[in-house]
Protein backbone atom coordinates (compact mmCIF):
# COMPACT_ATOMS: atom_id res chain seq x y z
CA UNK A 1 0.00 0.00 0.00
CA UNK A 2 3.15 2.69 0.85
CA UNK A 3 4.08 2.24 -2.72
CA UNK A 4 0.86 2.58 -4.48
CA UNK A 5 0.09 6.03 -2.11
CA UNK A 6 3.29 7.51 -3.25
CA UNK A 7 2.99 6.82 -6.74
CA UNK A 8 -0.89 8.63 -5.94
CA UNK A 9 1.29 11.57 -4.49
CA UNK A 10 2.67 12.79 -7.46
CA UNK A 11 1.16 16.26 -8.12
CA UNK A 12 0.32 17.13 -12.03
CA UNK A 13 -0.09 21.11 -11.84
CA UNK A 14 -1.40 20.86 -15.59
CA UNK A 15 -4.51 19.02 -14.71
CA UNK A 16 -4.98 21.56 -11.98
CA UNK A 17 -4.37 24.32 -13.98
CA UNK A 18 -7.27 22.73 -16.54
CA UNK A 19 -9.60 22.65 -13.13
CA UNK A 20 -8.83 26.12 -12.32
CA UNK A 21 -9.36 27.68 -15.90
CA UNK A 22 -13.14 25.26 -16.07
CA UNK A 23 -14.38 27.21 -12.72
CA UNK A 24 -13.35 30.66 -14.07
CA UNK A 25 -14.76 29.78 -17.03
CA UNK A 26 -18.37 28.48 -15.65
CA UNK A 27 -18.20 31.70 -13.69
CA UNK A 28 -18.15 33.73 -16.86
CA UNK A 29 -20.48 31.59 -18.76
CA UNK A 30 -23.09 32.28 -16.34
CA UNK A 31 -22.17 35.57 -15.35
CA UNK A 32 -22.84 36.75 -19.24
CA UNK A 33 -25.86 34.52 -19.27
CA UNK A 34 -27.06 37.07 -16.24
CA UNK A 35 -25.66 40.19 -17.59
CA UNK A 36 -27.53 39.43 -20.94
CA UNK A 37 -30.70 38.68 -19.97
CA UNK A 38 -30.56 41.68 -17.48
CA UNK A 39 -29.25 43.99 -20.11
CA UNK A 40 -31.14 42.99 -23.50
CA UNK A 41 -34.41 41.22 -21.75
CA UNK A 42 -35.39 42.52 -18.31
CA UNK A 43 -34.61 41.98 -14.80
CA UNK A 44 -37.42 39.37 -14.57
CA UNK A 45 -35.20 37.12 -17.07
CA UNK A 46 -32.41 37.37 -15.15
CA UNK A 47 -34.38 36.50 -11.84
CA UNK A 48 -35.93 33.37 -13.53
CA UNK A 49 -32.63 32.30 -14.33
CA UNK A 50 -31.05 32.89 -10.81
CA UNK A 51 -31.44 29.87 -9.54
CA UNK A 52 -29.95 27.95 -11.95
CA UNK A 53 -26.86 30.81 -13.16
CA UNK A 54 -26.04 31.12 -8.78
CA UNK A 55 -26.01 27.45 -8.65
CA UNK A 56 -23.45 27.20 -11.88
CA UNK A 57 -21.56 30.22 -10.35
CA UNK A 58 -21.51 29.18 -6.72
CA UNK A 59 -19.81 25.74 -8.02
CA UNK A 60 -17.55 26.97 -9.68
CA UNK A 61 -16.41 29.50 -6.61
CA UNK A 62 -16.47 26.23 -4.43
CA UNK A 63 -14.65 24.45 -7.05
CA UNK A 64 -11.78 27.56 -5.99
CA UNK A 65 -12.39 26.85 -2.61
CA UNK A 66 -11.68 23.27 -3.31
CA UNK A 67 -8.32 24.00 -5.19
CA UNK A 68 -6.92 26.66 -2.34
CA UNK A 69 -7.36 23.20 0.20
CA UNK A 70 -5.32 21.15 -2.01
CA UNK A 71 -2.66 24.16 -1.99
CA UNK A 72 -2.96 24.45 1.24
CA UNK A 73 -1.14 20.77 1.57
CA UNK A 74 0.86 21.91 -1.52
CA UNK A 75 -0.92 19.64 -4.17
CA UNK A 76 -0.60 21.74 -7.11
CA UNK A 77 3.16 21.53 -6.87
CA UNK A 78 5.89 20.93 -4.17
CA UNK A 79 7.79 24.11 -5.48
CA UNK A 80 6.24 26.21 -2.77
CA UNK A 81 6.48 29.11 -3.51
CA UNK A 82 4.68 28.56 -7.10
CA UNK A 83 1.90 26.16 -5.26
CA UNK A 84 1.14 29.41 -3.40
CA UNK A 85 1.06 31.81 -6.01
CA UNK A 86 -0.95 30.20 -8.12
CA UNK A 87 -3.48 29.41 -5.59
CA UNK A 88 -3.64 32.91 -4.15
CA UNK A 89 -4.01 34.63 -7.22
CA UNK A 90 -5.76 32.24 -9.55
CA UNK A 91 -8.23 30.65 -6.52
CA UNK A 92 -7.98 32.19 -3.31
CA UNK A 93 -7.79 36.26 -3.68
CA UNK A 94 -10.98 35.58 -6.01
CA UNK A 95 -12.98 34.05 -3.35
CA UNK A 96 -12.02 36.16 -0.38
CA UNK A 97 -9.26 33.54 1.35
CA UNK A 98 -5.90 33.21 1.14
CA UNK A 99 -3.12 30.18 0.81
CA UNK A 100 -1.13 30.77 3.79
CA UNK A 101 -3.86 31.63 6.39
CA UNK A 102 -6.17 29.27 5.45
CA UNK A 103 -3.56 26.65 5.15
CA UNK A 104 -2.82 27.42 9.38
CA UNK A 105 -5.97 26.70 10.57
CA UNK A 106 -6.64 23.74 8.37
CA UNK A 107 -3.58 22.06 9.44
CA UNK A 108 -4.42 22.32 13.28
CA UNK A 109 -8.05 20.28 11.75
CA UNK A 110 -5.40 17.94 10.77
CA UNK A 111 -3.04 17.36 13.67
CA UNK A 112 -5.55 17.90 16.11
CA UNK A 113 -8.65 15.84 14.40
CA UNK A 114 -11.22 15.30 17.04
CA UNK A 115 -9.78 17.45 19.75
CA UNK A 116 -10.65 20.41 21.70
CA UNK A 117 -8.73 22.57 19.56
CA UNK A 118 -9.84 21.19 16.11
CA UNK A 119 -11.32 24.55 14.37
CA UNK A 120 -13.47 22.29 12.70
CA UNK A 121 -14.82 20.58 15.88
CA UNK A 122 -14.94 23.65 17.70
CA UNK A 123 -17.49 24.87 14.46
CA UNK A 124 -19.77 22.21 14.02
CA UNK A 125 -20.44 22.50 17.94
CA UNK A 126 -21.34 25.87 17.97
CA UNK A 127 -23.48 25.39 15.09
CA UNK A 128 -24.95 21.97 16.19
CA UNK A 129 -24.32 20.38 13.29
CA UNK A 130 -24.87 16.61 14.61
CA UNK A 131 -28.74 17.92 15.03
CA UNK A 132 -28.65 18.68 11.27
CA UNK A 133 -31.79 17.08 9.78
CA UNK A 134 -31.00 15.79 6.28
CA UNK A 135 -34.56 13.67 6.53
CA UNK A 136 -35.94 15.78 3.59
CA UNK A 137 -35.24 18.97 0.95
CA UNK A 138 -37.32 20.86 3.54
CA UNK A 139 -35.60 19.98 6.71
CA UNK A 140 -32.34 20.33 5.27
CA UNK A 141 -33.38 23.91 3.93
CA UNK A 142 -35.01 25.06 7.04
CA UNK A 143 -31.79 23.81 9.33
CA UNK A 144 -29.42 26.02 6.35
CA UNK A 145 -31.46 28.76 6.69
CA UNK A 146 -31.02 28.32 11.05
CA UNK A 147 -27.75 28.09 11.00
CA UNK A 148 -26.33 30.11 7.76
CA UNK A 149 -25.67 33.61 9.59
CA UNK A 150 -23.71 32.26 12.21
CA UNK A 151 -21.95 30.15 9.93
CA UNK A 152 -20.08 32.69 7.49
CA UNK A 153 -18.53 34.85 10.16
CA UNK A 154 -17.10 31.69 11.81
CA UNK A 155 -15.89 30.84 8.57
CA UNK A 156 -14.26 34.42 8.20
CA UNK A 157 -12.34 32.91 11.41
CA UNK A 158 -11.50 29.59 10.36
CA UNK A 159 -9.71 30.90 7.07
CA UNK A 160 -7.97 33.88 8.91
CA UNK A 161 -9.32 36.49 7.10
CA UNK A 162 -8.54 40.33 8.04
CA UNK A 163 -8.34 43.26 6.35
CA UNK A 164 -5.08 42.48 4.10
CA UNK A 165 -7.39 39.45 2.48
CA UNK A 166 -10.19 41.64 1.80
CA UNK A 167 -7.49 44.41 0.09
CA UNK A 168 -6.75 41.88 -2.07
CA UNK A 169 -9.93 40.65 -3.01
CA UNK A 170 -10.86 43.85 -4.36
CA UNK A 171 -7.74 44.82 -5.87
CA UNK A 172 -8.02 41.78 -7.96
CA UNK A 173 -11.84 41.93 -8.93
CA UNK A 174 -11.06 45.63 -9.92
CA UNK A 175 -8.06 44.56 -11.85
CA UNK A 176 -8.89 41.72 -13.33
CA UNK A 177 -12.12 41.98 -14.29
CA UNK A 178 -13.76 45.47 -13.67
CA UNK A 179 -10.98 47.28 -15.27
CA UNK A 180 -11.35 45.61 -18.53
CA UNK A 181 -14.67 44.86 -18.27
CA UNK A 182 -15.00 49.41 -18.10
CA UNK A 183 -13.30 49.10 -21.15
CA UNK A 184 -15.61 47.13 -23.21
CA UNK A 185 -18.72 48.37 -21.34
CA UNK A 186 -18.54 51.37 -19.33
CA UNK A 187 -17.99 51.74 -15.79
CA UNK A 188 -21.45 51.60 -15.08
CA UNK A 189 -22.28 48.79 -16.50
CA UNK A 190 -19.28 46.73 -15.68
CA UNK A 191 -20.02 47.19 -12.09
CA UNK A 192 -23.87 45.54 -12.95
CA UNK A 193 -21.92 42.41 -14.54
CA UNK A 194 -19.50 42.14 -11.46
CA UNK A 195 -22.42 42.34 -9.39
CA UNK A 196 -24.61 39.57 -11.44
CA UNK A 197 -21.45 37.57 -12.26
CA UNK A 198 -19.30 37.76 -9.08
CA UNK A 199 -20.91 39.66 -6.11
CA UNK A 200 -24.21 37.86 -5.47
CA UNK A 201 -22.84 34.73 -6.22
CA UNK A 202 -19.90 34.76 -3.71
CA UNK A 203 -21.64 36.39 -0.95
CA UNK A 204 -24.80 34.49 -0.96
CA UNK A 205 -24.58 31.40 -3.27
CA UNK A 206 -21.04 30.21 -2.75
CA UNK A 207 -21.68 30.53 1.47
CA UNK A 208 -24.53 28.37 1.12
CA UNK A 209 -23.33 25.60 -0.65
CA UNK A 210 -19.75 25.70 1.20
CA UNK A 211 -22.19 25.13 4.08
CA UNK A 212 -24.10 22.28 2.94
CA UNK A 213 -20.65 20.58 2.36
CA UNK A 214 -18.84 21.26 5.38
CA UNK A 215 -21.57 20.35 7.46
CA UNK A 216 -21.55 16.46 5.96
CA UNK A 217 -18.10 16.27 6.61
CA UNK A 218 -17.25 15.37 9.99
CA UNK A 219 -19.30 13.59 13.00
CA UNK A 220 -17.39 14.75 16.38
CA UNK A 221 -20.39 13.44 18.72
CA UNK A 222 -20.95 11.38 20.61
CA UNK A 223 -17.25 11.49 22.14
CA UNK A 224 -15.78 8.29 21.59
CA UNK A 225 -12.03 6.89 22.87
CA UNK A 226 -12.69 4.42 20.11
CA UNK A 227 -13.87 6.83 17.10
CA UNK A 228 -11.26 6.98 13.96
CA UNK A 229 -11.14 8.95 10.81
CA UNK A 230 -13.32 6.69 9.57
CA UNK A 231 -16.18 6.77 12.15
CA UNK A 232 -15.43 10.47 12.60
CA UNK A 233 -15.29 11.12 8.73
CA UNK A 234 -17.72 11.08 5.82
CA UNK A 235 -16.94 10.53 2.27
CA UNK A 236 -19.67 12.70 0.13
CA UNK A 237 -19.54 10.68 -3.46
CA UNK A 238 -22.66 10.75 -4.70
CA UNK A 239 -23.43 12.47 -8.66
CA UNK A 240 -25.11 15.44 -6.47
CA UNK A 241 -21.89 15.95 -4.32
CA UNK A 242 -19.65 15.85 -6.82
CA UNK A 243 -21.24 17.88 -9.28
CA UNK A 244 -22.41 20.83 -6.71
CA UNK A 245 -21.24 20.42 -3.22
CA UNK A 246 -17.93 18.28 -3.62
CA UNK A 247 -16.22 19.16 -6.74
CA UNK A 248 -12.58 18.17 -7.75
CA UNK A 249 -12.91 15.08 -5.79
CA UNK A 250 -13.37 17.09 -2.25
CA UNK A 251 -15.78 14.42 -1.38
CA UNK A 252 -13.25 11.61 -0.60
CA UNK A 253 -12.44 13.14 2.85
CA UNK A 254 -11.55 10.22 4.37
CA UNK A 255 -9.11 9.39 2.14
CA UNK A 256 -7.52 12.91 2.64
CA UNK A 257 -7.62 12.74 6.01
CA UNK A 258 -5.19 9.61 5.74
CA UNK A 259 -3.14 10.47 2.88
CA UNK A 260 -3.14 14.34 2.52
CA UNK A 261 -0.54 14.30 0.31
CA UNK A 262 -2.87 12.56 -2.58
CA UNK A 263 -4.17 15.64 -5.28
CA UNK A 264 -7.44 15.69 -5.71
CA UNK A 265 -7.08 14.02 -9.35
CA UNK A 266 -5.83 10.77 -7.59
CA UNK A 267 -8.01 10.42 -4.94
CA UNK A 268 -10.93 8.51 -6.44
CA UNK A 269 -8.59 5.76 -7.32
CA UNK A 270 -7.31 5.53 -4.16
CA UNK A 271 -10.72 5.62 -2.24
CA UNK A 272 -11.35 2.46 -4.48
CA UNK A 273 -8.33 0.59 -4.58
CA UNK A 274 -8.60 1.29 -0.51
CA UNK A 275 -11.77 -0.13 0.10
CA UNK A 276 -10.77 -3.11 -2.17
CA UNK A 277 -7.81 -3.82 -0.25
CA UNK A 278 -8.26 -2.83 3.46
CA UNK A 279 -11.18 -4.51 5.34
CA UNK A 280 -11.33 -1.55 8.38
CA UNK A 281 -11.91 1.11 5.56
CA UNK A 282 -14.43 -1.10 3.69
CA UNK A 283 -16.43 -2.04 6.71
CA UNK A 284 -16.20 1.54 8.47
CA UNK A 285 -16.22 4.24 5.94
CA UNK A 286 -19.30 6.13 6.31
CA UNK A 287 -20.64 7.22 2.77
CA UNK A 288 -23.10 9.14 1.91
CA UNK A 289 -24.48 9.41 -1.53
CA UNK A 290 -27.35 11.77 -1.40
CA UNK A 291 -27.61 15.35 0.04
CA UNK A 292 -31.01 14.35 1.69
CA UNK A 293 -30.35 11.27 3.91
CA UNK A 294 -28.06 10.49 6.28
CA UNK A 295 -26.09 7.82 3.99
Amino acid sequence: MAALIKAASVQDLRRSLVAIGGDHLMILLAGTLSYLLWHDVAWWAAALAAPVTLTIAGRAMRGLECLVHEASHYNLTRRRRLNDAIANVLCAWPVLSEVQQYRTSHMIHHRSFGHADDPDRVRNLRLMLEDFDRSSLAALTVGAVRRIVPYVPGWWWAIGLDGGTVAKFVAWHVMALWLPLAVLLGPAQAAVFWVLAWGVPVFFALPVIRFIAEAAEHDYLPDDADATIFTRTWSNIGAIHRIVFHPHNDGYHAVHHLYPSVPHHKLHRVHRLLAERDQAFATDALIRTKVTSSA
